[in-house]
């Protein structure tokens, strides 16, 4: 479907991974390759009744040079988290039927956090963002996105969704349940592959679950979990 070798797939370079998502409720299969250890992504798009045809063509959504890190799928719509021309982030919406990054709506861009993951739910879009030293996560109405919203978390839910216990606060084990444990590593990627997994778990009603690749929630320092399940 998409790979060095299958037909109608784009051309790759040898530490290029691609993956390919679907998402309930959308008709549209969307191919990521990720270019090695770099953050940004290239995103191609194509009907998912075609996957497996010999006729299959790959429309491209965006490049490396358009910084996208992360992505987000609702219906014949993408959701791109995208750093270029935006040094905190913003999240932009384009057709999957015609993708046009250089005229995409804006759908939201933070005023003084960071702006790192991106989660679709049947209500909103869900955007993490990073305000030293806090992480929150902002709701935007799919219908009113004029009226974004940033969510309270408490620290201790927070934490927990980020798989982490706060080192200065014990929390005494709950009966039939397992206990947070801190992460085994505190990289930045480790780091934001909790925010991603915390957009994710702030959003309600989920239409569609968290994009992962082989090693967690497809987020970065501007990337998030698109909403997606890999084939």
């Amino acid at each position: 479907m998409l790979g060095s070798d299958a037909t109608g797939s784009p051309r790759f370079e040898p530490l290029d991974f691609p993956a390919v998502f679907l998402t309930l409720g959308s008709r549209w299969a969307v191919g990521q390759v990720r270019h090695g250890d770099e953050t940004d992504l290239s995103l191609f798009v194509a009907p998912a009744a075609e996957l497996g045809t010999p006729g299959i063509t790959w429309t491209p959504v965006c490049g490396r040079d358009d910084m996208v890190t992360a992505f987000a799928i609702r219906g014949d719509e993408i959701h791109l988290l995208t750093s270029r021309g935006a040094p905190r982030g913003r999240v932009v919406r384009t057709s999957l039927a015609h993708p046009d990054l250089a005229s995409a709506a804006i759908v939201y861009e933070p005023e003084s956090a960071l702006a790192d993951a991106v989660a679709i739910a049947a209500d909103a879009v869900y955007v993490g963002i990073t305000d030293r030293p806090t992480l929150g996560v902002v709701r935007v109405p799919h219908d009113e996105p004029a009226q974004a919203m940033r969510l309270t978390i408490g620290d201790d839910e927070r934490s927990v969704r980020r798989g982490i216990t706060p080192a200065a606060r014990p929390r005494s084990p709950t009966p039939g349940k397992t206990s947070s444990r801190a992460p085994s590593s505190s990289s930045p990627r480790a780091s934001r592959r909790r925010l991603g997994s915390a957009v994710a778990a702030a959003a309600p009603a989920a239409s569609s679950s968290a994009a992962r690749s082989p090693t967690g929630p497809t987020c970065s320092r501007r990337r998030t979990s698109g909403s997606a399940a890999p084939t």
